[in-house]
């Protein structure tokens, strides 16, 4: 987050999947900051790519496009550093157990691609 040097909220970055909750998350931020960034994740298994374009639309008509940056970024290369690094050599010590790991991954590349 931003500040001007009156102390009015600038600008502030968003993880924004499209999904209700952080649509309504970048309502709320549309309605105090000047510019909201909202940084939508894609990799090669996700699907929700398109769905966040219609609910950015809806913001733009809403608030103006010169408000929202919408950012599609890939992680698909620090996913697979952190997942499949190994996860193939844990899976055949313990099995299945790791199966949902991969939503965890994937987070913590969200996370680290934002920083």
């Amino acid at each position: 987050m931003n500040n001007n040097k009156e102390g009015n909220k600038e600008e502030v970055s968003l993880l924004f999947s499209g999904g209700w909750d952080s649509t309504l998350a970048a309502y709320k931020l549309c309605e105090t900051f000047r510019r909201v960034h909202l940084l939508t994740y894609y990799h090669s298994n996700s699907a929700f790519t398109e769905h966040s374009k219609v609910n950015v639309n809806k913001l733009k008509n809403k608030f103006g496009s010169e408000k929202i940056i919408h950012n599609i970024i890939d992680i698909d290369q620090i996913k697979e550093k952190l997942y499949h690094g190994t996860w193939r050599h844990d899976r055949k010590k313990y099995g299945l157990f790791l199966i949902n790991c991969e939503c965890s991954a994937c987070r913590i590349a969200m996370f680290a691609r934002a920083k």
